[in-house]
């Protein structure tokens, strides 16, 4: 929910983040997904699958993206015409 908030509000330190958390969820599914079942976590495969390594694939393919890299190393632009409230 962070990173989300902070790339719907144009923080660039949440670019990062993601990538960190993409990364993380990928080596944690890949764990999960190679890990030998037994009668502890009988569906280890399958939750590193489904829930950790396909998300987080799709989350690093999204901040990896042309267009997210190039929002990422160009400068913002200052507003100067909007309207303030609190001056």
């Amino acid at each position: 929910m962070t990173v989300g908030l902070g790339l719907l509000w144009s923080q660039r330190w949440a670019w990062l983040a993601g990538l960190l958390a993409a990364m993380a969820g990928i080596v944690v599914g890949f764990l999960a997904t190679i890990s030998p079942g037994d009668i502890t976590a009988p569906g280890a495969q399958i939750i590193g699958v489904v829930i950790l390594l396909v998300p987080s694939l799709a989350l690093g393919g999204a901040l990896l993206q042309p267009r997210t890299l190039r929002w990422l190393r160009e400068p913002r632009e200052p507003v100067e015409d909007r309207q303030r409230f609190f001056e």
